[in-house]
């Protein structure tokens, strides 16, 4: 997860006209991804359920929603998932770029909506994508449960939001039940953003993210 030295370590590489250039390898030195992608993922996750839920306007969250997702839901966990592959972190490395991946995707069609460029769908198409994340969330928290508490928390409450979005696309009650999962979610993913960052920045136990649940 990191720790709270920021350096890294310099390896020297020869070029071919005699120079030597150096860059930075992330060792266990260098600062820790997990909270930028966890904070990215929650905010985004939080604002993303106004709508569904009924509590903002659709078009007026759609404004907010399609940028936001794009950059800090999508590009910022794209760039989390960068540090954790440089971390060696496998979990991190392939979940973070994963939800940075989706909600590009989901940016990028709710700004085609709000400008007119895409056509109204129907439900079976957003239904498979909401399935199919929600596949992979369920192998991601197999994994999360040999990490600690907390991850799989946040792991198996996505897990449930996806399936119940995915009733959600067939029912108004479901989409606002999985509405309030996704919101139960972020807030999971907020706190162990919150841990992760706190017991780092303190050296100690601040935040606890409890035990792994799977040896």
């Amino acid at each position: 997860m990191g720790s709270p030295s920021s350096e890294g370590e310099g390896e020297g590489e020869r070029k071919g006209d005699g120079t030597v250039s150096t860059r930075v390898v992330c060792r266990a030195e260098c600062a820790g991804h997990a909270a930028l992608g966890l904070f990215a993922f929650a905010l985004t996750t939080y604002v993303a359920m106004g709508p569904i839920t009924g509590m903002v306007d659709k078009e007026e969250g759609r404004a907010v929603v399609g940028p936001l997702a794009l950059f800090y839901g999508g590009a910022v966990q794209l760039v989390a998932g960068t540090w954790a592959w440089r971390a060696r972190d496998v979990l991190g490395a392939t979940a973070f770029p994963t939800y940075g991946g989706f909600w590009l995707t989901i940016g990028l069609y709710e700004i085609l909506q709000s400008a007119g460029v895409q056509a109204e769908r129907g439900p079976e198409g957003l239904a498979m994508l909401l399935a199919g994340f929600g596949l992979l969330s369920l192998i991601f928290l197999g994994m999360a449960a040999r990490k600690d508490a907390a991850h799989a928390a946040v792991f198996g409450l996505l897990t449930a939001t996806f399936f119940v979005l995915v009733a959600g696309e067939f029912s108004h009650g479901a989409a606002i039940a999985g509405g309030a999962l996704g919101f139960a979610t972020a807030l999971a993913a907020f706190y162990t953003g919150a841990a992760v960052l706190a017991n780092d920045v303190y050296a100690r136990t601040v935040l606890p993210l409890g035990p792994a649940l799977l040896a």
